[in-house]
């Protein structure tokens, strides 16, 4: 199949890739655009492992292919808040969370988008942001903790 080219704005940067239409999202920001914090978990979309931003909302990079994509924004890990994501990985490191690695990006994708959203969040609310992830090593269970302490980092 002929590769064809594809413009897209990942991190605020507009990228010009050149791959076939049915590439995912996942697949660009890994091979062509040298992406690494966007992890490669399942390839279905149930572990979280490659959750970005499209236009603000987190979303599974494995679930869009390019033609899907549109002109949509893409962020990527590397592309979060420093403040925001510096209170979380600071919390995850202060509540000694020993993750596989596979999901610890996507997590942070997303609670970095609910601190976003609320400043102080409830254990309510941080399990339901969490709840769509399909957590190998416990780590998505911790988030309740890494997350209070995020959040009273940005707020003190």
């Amino acid at each position: 199949m002929q590769k064809t080219p594809f413009a897209l704005t990942v991190n605020g940067v507009r990228r010009e890739v050149l791959a076939q239409p049915h590439y995912t999202l996942l697949g660009v920001l890994m091979d062509d655009l040298k992406l690494t914090g966007t992890k490669y978990g399942c390839g279905r979309g149930d572990c979280g492992a490659c959750t970005v931003y499209l236009d603000g909302t987190p979303a599974q990079a494995c679930q869009y292919t390019l033609a899907e994509l549109g002109e949509r924004e893409v962020t990527t890990i590397e592309g979060l808040s420093p403040e925001r994501a510096f209170a979380l990985y600071e919390a995850w490191a202060v509540e000694a969370l020993k993750p596989c690695n596979r999901c610890q990006s996507g997590l942070i994708m997303r609670m970095a988008h609910l601190l976003a959203r609320v400043a102080h969040p409830r254990a309510d609310e941080i399990a339901a942001s969490v709840k769509p992830y399909d957590c190998n090593c416990g780590a998505a269970a911790a988030m309740v903790a890494v997350v209070g302490r995020a959040a009273h980092a940005l707020t003190a």
